[in-house]
C-alpha cells in the first residue's frame, strides 16, 4: 500500500500546524499564575519599603491608613493605593510607603509557581 504524495504532505502540514498550536498553548500555560499570596503594609512607616517579589499582578485589597506604590524601580512614579486598584503584569520589585497615619493595608498578589 502506497501514500499519495500530496496526502503525505497534508499530513506533514497539519501536524506541524498541530505542533505549533501545542507551543502557543504552552507559551500562554506559563505566563497564567497557580498561586497567590498578600502583603501587609504598615501604614505607619513614612519611608519606602522595597519588597522583593515576582509576581504577574497584583490588587490592592486595603488600604488602612493610607499608602503608596510603585514597582520595579525605586525612581518609577508612585501612585496613592485606591483599594480594588490592580497592577496587570510582571513585576520583581514592590515599593510601598505608607502615609503616616495607623493602620494596616493589603495587597493581594498572584505569581507561577
Amino acid at each position: 500500500m502506497s501514500l499519495d504524495p500530496k496526502k503525505v504532505e497534508k499530513i506533514i502540514e497539519l501536524l506541524t500546524q498541530q505542533n505549533q498550536l501545542l507551543q502557543e498553548i504552552k507559551d500562554v500555560m506559563e505566563k497564567i499564575p497557580n498561586d497567590c499570596s498578600d502583603i501587609p503594609i504598615d501604614t505607619l512607616g513614612t519611608s519606602w519599603e522595597e519588597k522583593s517579589i515576582s509576581g504577574l499582578g497584583f490588587v490592592i485589597e486595603d488600604v488602612g491608613g493610607g499608602f503608596s506604590w510603585r514597582v520595579n524601580r525605586a525612581e518609577s512614579p508612585s501612585r496613592a493605593a485606591v483599594k480594588g486598584e490592580r497592577w496587570e503584569g510582571e513585576f520583581t520589585k514592590l515599593f510601598v510607603k505608607g502615609s503616616g497615619r495607623e493602620g494596616q493595608g493589603r495587597i493581594l498578589y498572584w505569581y507561577r509557581r
